[in-house]
This record gives structure tokens, sequence and C-alpha cells, in this order.
């Protein structure tokens, strides 16, 4: 078996979104273990081998990216035709990734990677790191309207306001 890590860099390393390629990649040699007897050994994966595995994958999330474009309210739908569609994760760095998805959805696809970071800007600038970083920017932002929110509901601009409502009402 192939550790998740090595699947991993194999994808990112030697697989394609498309295997029409006009140079294959060699065999990728990799450390595993026999599936009988658990002893780890060399196994060698071939070009073949990772691009089936990588087809199906693909085609599960495809399937799913459709779906959620059929899905859409038709007000949004020609909005998304016209911006397109943004690739994240380690498989947006494949070699053909973008080329298929512009195939298959007929619309503008273009590598997201991480805006708006900054400090290890160089190292998080990266497809693989989009969406984490996008996670956790949305929820800073929430963070942040929240307590605005909440500063705007009982700040001391608002118990002014309170203090002079209850004094005209009372006086």
């Amino acid at each position: 078996l192939v550790g998740e890590r090595t699947a991993e860099t194999i994808k990112i390393e030697v697989g394609a979104a498309m295997t029409e390629l006009d140079n294959p990649p060699p065999d990728y040699a990799v450390r595993g273990r026999d599936l009988m007897t658990g002893i780890p050994k060399e196994i060698t994966v071939t070009y073949s081998e990772i691009a089936q595995a990588l087809d199906k994958s693909i085609s599960k999330i495809e399937e799913a990216i459709l779906s959620a474009l059929e899905a859409t309210p038709p007000e949004l739908s020609a909005d998304i035709s016209d911006k397109g569609i943004v690739l994240t994760g380690g498989s947006a760095k494949m070699e053909g990734a973008i080329e298929l998805a512009e195939e298959v959805f007929h619309m503008p696809v273009r590598l997201g990677v991480p805006q708006f970071v900054e400090g290890l800007s160089d190292v998080v600038r990266n497809p693989i790191h989009a969406t984490g970083v996008g996670l956790l920017l949305y929820s800073r932002q929430a963070q942040l309207a929240k307590a605005e929110a909440t500063a705007a509901k009982f700040g001391i601009g608002n118990a002014f306001d309170r203090m002079k409502a209850w004094f005209q009402k009372n006086f």
C-alpha cells in the first residue's frame, strides 16, 4: 500500500489531469508495504495506474461541480459563467488541470492562490493552501463583523442614545 503522503506527492509531481500527454512521465518508485505480509518494500507505480486513479477522482469532482452548477438559480448562473471557476488544492497544480476544467465546464478557469496573507506569504501562496487560508480569512471576517455588531449594540455611543431616550421619555 502506498501511504497517503506519498500518494499526494505522486499526484502533484507525476500526475496529470489529462492522460493524453505528449511525454508521459516514467514509472514512479515508492516505498510501500506488501499487501500479504505487510513487509516494507519498494513498489513501482506506472503512469497508467496513476492516470486511472486520478481519472476516477477527477470524474467524481467534475460530477459534483456539474450538479452544483445545474442546481444554481438562473439569476446566479450568468454571473458564474462570466466569472468562471477557480481551482484550488493539490490537484489544481497538476499539468493540464486548468485546460481540462475549461473543456468540461465551458467557462473560464484559473488557478487560485491565497491572497491577503502576510509573513509566510512565499510559503502559503500556493493552491494547496487556498481553501484553508480562505476559510480562515472568512472566519476572521465573520468574527470582526460580530464584534462590530456587538460594539454598536453595547458601545458607549449606544449607551448615550439610550440615556437620551430615557430622559426624553421621562422628562
